[in-house]
């Protein structure tokens, strides 16, 4: 097998690599960079050309998990390109309206994990991994007596770390993600940084994250109790083991769990697969506010799939409930609800960060108007947040469990330390964007 990094090998995100044999050739993930709505328009045009030149001659697309930067270059694909992804991912790509994927549109295939198929000569076994992204997984792929292990984002520290534990073992190459292999900020600026490893600090448990979250929902301060508090998190709705800490904080707490339409919709989609997902239909204690611009768009966009969330209003809260007594409720919020935020007008209220510090510091209007709000309406708690991906303590125990004969690093902008991982017993092959590697 001949393999080739079109993008992810000299930076985080936006991964799309090609595998080909004598009879076929398949793209592993398809995704937009990172800072792609940043980039000139030139620049994301170029992106665009690039990738329906990349996906003219593959026969499929193995795609790993619901974040745009793994899928976010699907419209490039010829139509009928097949499109593999788990049952979960394509559950959460087809809830969101937002993303410019109409999944109806679409050649999806789905598989059952763990479970061989055979893709022309390649032969493919999906297994589930635990990331931030709800169905992530990574994929072995065999032909031509080589096996490739692709881990797409992965990481132990979630609440299903141990599956890590079913990835197959002595592959000919592993194609390892390094998002959190960083250089030591604290090594002498007259040595060279490439030849130290950082962050070696293990991530925090997302399961640790419920203590902390109940503790802060029920924290008194110097100027509120937290009894007449009412509690903002900023998370992702897709995110569903945050929500499932959330939720269990609330729990602990005394506390409701308040989410918009869309997460409502999100969530009751997952259940269907994991009914024990926290989720409006099936818990009374999960309530739906209706931000108007978010509701209306959703109306417009999807409203005739999910009138159950957005007509009868299942379960939904009140500006006047959530006034006469907040204390009692978390709400998870974005920019998309800052309009029911300003409406709400509660005298005392917390706001904790729950995920990425580099998104609330973007600069994009959007986001300036919400965090403009937020500083001078709330009392801003320490963040909350657990990575999406695996320290790198978590990378060395996957290559101890794997015992590839080489690691090709991917999703990183520190490929060069990746020995320092493996302490030099496995080969790691460096390679740059457009590079071929034959396994």
């Amino acid at each position: 097998m001949n393999v080739k990094i079109y993008r992810g090998a000299e930076e985080i995100g936006g991964n799309c690599i090609a595998l080909q044999t004598a009879q076929t050739k398949i793209l592993v993930d398809f995704g937009l960079p990172l800072d792609f709505d940043d980039r000139p328009k030139e620049e994301q045009k170029k992106i665009w050309a690039e990738a329906g030149a990349w996906a003219k001659d593959a026969q499929a697309v193995f795609i790993t998990h619901s974040h745009p930067d793994h899928y976010g270059l699907m419209p490039a694909l010829p139509k009928g390109t097949p499109v593999f992804m788990s049952e979960g991912t394509r559950i959460l790509l087809a809830s969101n309206p937002f993303n410019g994927i109409n999944t109806a549109e679409y050649t999806i295939i789905t598989f059952a994990y763990r479970q061989p198929f055979t893709f022309r000569d390649i032969t493919v076994t999906a297994y589930a991994v635990d990331h931030s992204a709800y169905g992530a997984c990574a994929f072995c792929f065999q032909a031509e007596g080589k096996s490739v292990l692709y881990t797409g984002d992965i990481r132990l520290h979630g609440r299903k770390g141990v599956l890590f534990k079913l990835l197959p073992k002595h592959v000919d190459c592993l194609f390892l993600e390094g998002t959190n292999v960083l250089v030591d900020e604290g090594t002498n600026v007259h040595e060279d940084k490439a030849t130290y490893l950082g962050n070696s600090k293990k991530c925090e448990r997302e399961t640790a994250l419920t203590e902390k979250f109940a503790a802060a929902f029920t924290q008194d301060t110097a100027s509120a109790k937290a009894a007449d508090s009412l509690h903002l998190v900023w998370c992702s709705g897709q995110n569903i083991d945050r929500i499932v800490t959330l939720y269990k904080a609330c729990l602990r707490s005394g506390r409701q769990l308040v989410v918009d339409p869309y997460t409502a919709i999100v969530l009751d989609e997952v259940a269907k697969l994991s009914p024990k997902i926290p989720n409006v239909l099936g818990f009374n204690s999960v309530k739906v506010y209706y931000p108007q611009r978010l509701t209306t768009c959703l109306n417009k966009k999807c409203g005739s799939r999910y009138t159950t969330y957005l007509q009868p209003r299942v379960n939904k809260i009140t500006y006047k409930d959530i006034k006469a007594n907040p204390g009692a409720y978390v709400m998870v919020v974005r920019e998309s609800t800052l309009d029911y935020l300003q409406r709400l007008s509660v005298p005392s209220m917390r706001f904790t960060i729950s995920t990425w510090r580099g998104y609330w510091d973007d600069n994009s209007s959007k986001t300036a108007r919400f965090r403009e709000w937020v500083e001078n309406h709330c009392d801003i708690t320490e963040d909350i947040h657990t990575s999406g991906h695996a320290d790198v303590n978590g990378l060395k125990r996957i290559v101890e469990h794997v015992q590839p004969k080489g690691i090709v690093p991917i999703h990183t902008e520190n490929a060069t330390l990746f020995s320092q991982i493996t302490g030099n017993t496995t080969p790691v092959f460096v390679l740059y964007n457009n590079a071929t590697f034959e396994i």
